[in-house]
């Protein structure tokens, strides 16, 4: 596969991201009633809503892969990409941290959290990666310092999968996996930005206060979309309330 067939690839993904984007919106097919019924448990029509648009998204990306006949290699059990620096935004960090709080277990899920997060803020300080930047070399940096997301389990599968943030269900690489084992920029991988984009732009309209504009919440919301951090970082502000100091 040369250079040729992914530009056709990338394309084709962007396109049918507008695509669905302006279907969304026209035919409302989610809708968070924080407006005509704010007494209602918005919290869980969130989390709800959120899963319930990644699996949309799952299906619609899954058809474009099968259109240019590619399968991708990876699977439960294959967590390279895992240790990758995966910057999130504060949105999707809430949406983490609500659907945790609703599993039965919460509470173990929650002290195994603040667990994997006291060891990764230990190992990231301990590298010399206090500044966490979304740039090139600092994820470079990151994937050689083997910094394990804290939410892949033992047995390598993720632990908020249902809710897992958009970079992560968005990527696919697409060659032989074991070289995702020695370098986070490998060949044949796909990103997803066009996707990770719209699925935000589509949960937000998802709000009737988006919608009718309602000024202080669309505010609230836009702000929440637009921070980025890294994934560790961004639930420590929930899990301690505290994080390491970060730039986009």
């Amino acid at each position: 596969m040369n250079e040729e067939f992914w530009d056709r690839f990338r394309y084709a993904n962007a396109e049918a991201a507008l695509k669905n984007f302006n279907k969304f919106v026209d035919e409302g097919i989610i809708l968070i009633p924080d407006v005509s019924e704010p007494h209602l448990d918005t919290i869980k029509r969130e989390v709800d809503s959120y899963i319930y648009l990644g699996n949309i998204i799952d299906i619609l990306m899954s058809s474009i892969r099968e259109q240019f006949g590619l399968l991708p290699s990876c699977s439960k059990g294959c967590a390279y990409c895992c240790y990758q620096a995966v910057f999130i935004t504060s949105f999707e960090a809430r949406i983490i941290w609500q659907w945790i709080t609703l599993q039965t277990d919460s509470k173990e899920r929650i002290e195994r959290l603040k667990h994997r997060l006291r060891i990764w803020r230990e190992r990231i300080q301990g590298s010399g990666l206090t500044q966490t930047v979304n740039t090139y070399q600092f994820k470079k940096r990151y994937f050689q310092a083997r910094l394990r997301c804290p939410f892949l389990n033992n047995d390598k599968s993720c632990s908020i999968y249902p809710v897992r943030p958009t970079p992560c269900r968005t990527y696919f690489s697409f060659g032989n996996p074991e070289r995702c084992l020695s370098n986070a920029f490998v060949p044949d991988t796909y990103d997803g930005e066009p996707w990770r984009q719209i699925i935000l732009a589509m949960f937000a309209f998802s709000y009737e206060s988006t919608r009718y504009k309602v000024p202080s919440n669309v505010s609230k919301l836009k702000k929440e979309m637009e921070l980025l951090d890294l994934l560790p970082n961004a639930m420590m502000k929930f899990a301690f309330d505290d994080s390491l100091s970060s730039s986009e």
